[in-house]
């Protein structure tokens, strides 16, 4: 008798997201590459970014890739009418060196990524892994634009604080970067919540390694802050960078009413929130790269 296949346990409701695809590589990173370029972060971790646009831009495109073949990630990608003006916004972060078409105006693009880990024993291992494609072929990336002792000290600094205050069941948001042209519509808060919805069904904690412009939109949702770091700057980048590890606790854990509807939670918090709408400050800085995590 052949092994019995595991059932996948329920997801949440998906309004106005949707899972990503090979066919999203290019414009997810191009996403990526233009939302992380605009960040305070990316003066320690990408100094030469406008130096070398395109090493930031393959960087990108390798890590949407690796999420949508992951059997320990998932992908969302969340759609927006294009604006001609987004090759404003972008300040020459972005090269011009793609073969591309350009959308027509109001046109339905990707505007916003995110990504969650998940640990290996987790019931989702698996349940989002494309590995059929197509894929691009993409060329091994020299990564000049970063600088490669100051990614090393982030990430391991990041490392440290989950290995710290993430349970061995627990998940992680390990990306969400917002296009700058598509800020104050709420697109990061509406990826966020879908990622808040799956801890609050699995029960599990929800960790994030948070810029201080992500502090202003993960704690009104209800992410509690536990720790904040700060490097001092050097001759590469002056400014130095800053981070803080939050984390989101599912919602019948805390005492919620006695229904404990994963639904009831949500629709409440929603509308303590609904004449919030989260852009510019708070979604600034939310962006990841290849393994640097800015969110």
């Amino acid at each position: 008798m052949p092994p019995k296949q595991r059932a996948n346990p329920p997801l949440p409701q998906i309004h106005g997201l949707r899972f990503a695809t090979s066919r999203d590589i290019w414009r997810a990173g191009l996403v990526i590459s233009a939302g992380f370029g605009v960040c305070p972060e990316a003066a320690w971790l990408q100094p030469y970014l406008r130096t070398y646009p395109q090493d930031s831009l393959l960087s990108a495109q390798q890590s949407v890739e690796w999420a949508i073949r992951s059997e320990d990630a998932a992908i969302l990608v969340v759609e927006d009418h294009y604006d001609p003006a987004e090759t404003e916004t972008m300040h020459g972060i972005v090269p011009h060196v793609h073969n591309k078409a350009q959308p027509m105006p109001g046109e339905k693009i990707v505007v916003g990524v995110a990504v969650w880990w998940f640990d290996a024993e987790s019931p989702r291992t698996g349940q989002f892994a494309d590995t059929e494609g197509p894929f691009p072929e993409l060329d091994e990336g020299p990564h000049r634009d970063e600088y490669e002792e100051h990614v090393s000290r982030y990430n391991d600094k990041n490392d440290e604080l989950l290995k710290k205050y993430l349970s061995t069941s627990g998940m992680e948001l390990h990306t969400l970067v917002i296009h700058p042209t598509y800020w104050r519509r709420g697109h990061g808060r509406t990826l966020v919540e879908w990622g808040m919805r799956l801890a609050d069904i699995d029960q599990e904690d929800l960790c994030i390694c948070a810029t201080n412009g992500g502090l202003k939109l993960y704690r009104p949702l209800g992410c509690e802050l536990l720790e904040s770091w700060r490097m001092e700057g050097d001759e590469v980048s002056p400014t130095g960078v800053a981070g803080n590890i939050v984390r989101y606790v599912p919602r019948k854990e805390r005492g919620d009413p006695e229904d404990g509807s994963v639904e009831t939670a949500v629709m409440a918090l929603s509308e303590r929130l609904s004449e919030t709408e989260f852009g510019g400050e708070q979604d600034k800085g939310l962006g990841e790269k290849n393994g640097l995590v800015v969110r």
